[in-house]
């Protein structure tokens, strides 16, 4: 199933980045997909494919009234 991702868009990984935290910004979008740490903000860049098994739940930036990219 192809992720349906917009920037700003908040997704929760299956497992937790070594700061603690489950929660990811996306920043960039294309082959690769751009994300920034919500707790520490380290970068980081996952292949699509890579992502899609990942992914725990995709929250939408709409939804949650920050729309900041």
């Amino acid at each position: 199933m192809a992720l349906k991702l917009r920037l700003g868009d908040y997704i929760h990984l299956k497992k937790r980045h070594p700061c603690g935290e489950f929660r990811w910004k996306v920043t960039r979008l294309g082959d690769h997909v751009g994300l920034e740490c919500f707790g520490c903000g380290r970068l980081t860049m996952f292949y699509r494919a890579q992502l899609e098994s990942k992914v725990k739940e995709i929250r939408s930036a709409r939804a949650t009234g920050d729309i900041r990219n």
